[in-house]
C-alpha cells in the first residue's frame, strides 16, 4: 500500500519527497528529482541548439525573473550571460544552491509566485510594470488557471518586455516501426508554428499522433486536479488574450526512446527521458490517484502499462513537443 505523509519539511510518498505546499505542483522535490533536472536543463540546451533565451532582449535590460525555477539552473545561465541584468529565481521550495556558486547579480526567492503577486501590500521585487524579461519553463504539472498565470506575468512586465514561456504538450506521437513506411524527414526537426496553428495540425507529425492508456489515464488524473497537460499549444491564445503581441511558437522534439530519423542531441534526450519516466510517472500518477479519489485499481493498470511502454533497450518510439512561446507587452505609446 502506498503511503502518504507530512515530515514538516517535505511531503514524503512512495519514499519520495515533494513540496510542503498547497499549491498544485505534482512532481517531487528531492536529490533524486534535482538530478533529473540538472541532467534535464543540459539535454534540453543540446535539443535547443545551445539557446536558452529565445526571445530577442538586450544585454542591456535591468531585471530578469525566473518563475519555477527548481534548482536554479535556467535561472543561473541567464544571470551568466546577462552580467548587468538582475536575475531573481522564484520556487516552491528553496533553491539548493550548493550546486553551484551564486553570481553577484543573481537572487533566489522561496514561495508561490501567484500568491507572492497578488501579496498586499505588494513585494517590493514583484511590482508590476517592473521587468524586462519573465521566463519559465515546463510547469504543466503545477498551473492550474493557466490565463491568469499569463495575466499576471503580463501585469509585472513593462512596456516593451519580453515573456518566454518553454512548455511540454503531452499530446503524444508515435514514430512508424522499421517495417513500415518512413516519416518524412522534417517530422522530427525543430520548427516554427502560425499564430494561426498553434497545434500543428498541418505539419507532419499530425499523421502520428495517439493516445495510449498510460497517457489517458494520467491526463485524467491531471485534469482532476486542474492541471493541463496540453498547455504547451495554448500559451499563444493566452498570450493573445493578456494583450502581449509579436507572439512567436517554436517547436522541439521530446522523444522517449531512440529512433533512425533523431538527432544526435535529441536521441540523448530520448534517452534521458526513456530513463525517467517509468520512476517519475508512475509514482506521480498513484499519488494524484489518491488524492483524487480516483480508482486504484484502474490506476495501477495505467502505472503498469507506462512501465510497458519504457521497458527494452531503446524504449517506445514515442515523443511530444515542447515548445517555446515568447511574447511581447506593447511598448508604452
Amino acid at each position: 500500500m502506498a503511503t502518504l505523509s507530512s515530515t514538516g519539511a517535505a511531503a514524503v510518498f512512495e519514499g519520495r519527497k515533494y513540496h510542503e505546499t498547497t499549491a498544485a505542483y505534482a512532481l517531487p522535490n528531492d536529490n533524486l528529482e534535482h538530478q533529473r533536472l540538472e541532467q534535464q536543463h543540459e539535454l534540453l540546451s543540446g535539443l535547443m541548439g545551445g539557446k536558452l533565451v529565445h526571445a530577442p532582449i538586450s544585454h542591456s535590460i535591468a531585471n530578469a525573473l525566473d518563475i519555477g525555477c527548481g534548482t536554479g539552473a535556467a535561472t543561473h545561465t541567464i544571470a551568466s550571460a546577462y552580467p548587468s541584468t538582475k536575475v531573481y529565481g522564484i520556487d516552491l521550495s528553496p533553491v539548493p544552491e550548493h550546486l553551484r556558486t551564486r553570481l553577484p547579480n543573481l537572487g533566489y526567492i522561496q514561495g508561490d509566485f501567484n500568491a507572492i503577486v497578488e501579496k498586499k501590500p505588494p513585494d517590493p521585487r514583484f511590482l508590476l510594470g517592473s521587468y524586462d524579461y519573465l521566463f519559465s519553463r515546463l510547469l504543466t504539472y503545477g498551473i492550474t488557471d493557466w490565463q491568469a498565470y499569463v495575466d499576471r506575468t503580463a501585469a509585472l512586465a513593462k512596456p516593451g518586455a519580453w515573456i518566454e514561456m518553454q512548455e511540454a504538450d503531452y499530446h503524444w506521437y508515435r514514430a512508424p516501426l522499421p517495417t513500415s513506411p518512413a516519416a518524412p524527414p522534417e517530422t522530427f526537426t525543430a520548427h516554427d508554428l502560425p499564430l494561426s496553428d498553434p497545434d500543428g495540425l498541418s505539419h507532419p507529425s499530425q499523421a502520428y499522433r495517439t493516445m495510449p492508456f498510460w497517457s489517458l489515464m494520467l491526463g485524467s488524473l491531471l485534469a482532476a486536479k486542474s492541471l493541463n497537460p496540453f498547455a504547451g499549444s495554448k500559451i499563444a491564445s493566452h498570450m493573445l488574450k493578456a494583450g502581449l503581441t509579436d507572439i512567436r511558437i517554436r517547436r522541439y522534439v521530446s522523444p522517449t526512446g531512440v529512433w533512425p530519423g533523431l538527432s544526435p542531441e535529441a536521441a540523448a534526450f530520448g534517452r534521458y527521458v526513456n530513463k525517467h519516466s517509468p520512476v517519475t510517472y508512475g509514482p506521480v500518477m498513484r499519488k494524484l490517484g489518491r488524492e483524487t479519489g480516483h480508482n486504484e485499481k484502474e490506476v495501477e493498470e495505467g502505472v503498469k502499462d507506462v512501465e510497458r511502454e519504457f521497458s527494452g533497450p531503446n524504449g517506445s518510439r514515442m515523443w511530444f513537443w515542447i515548445y517555446v512561446i515568447c511574447g511581447r507587452k506593447p511598448p508604452a505609446t
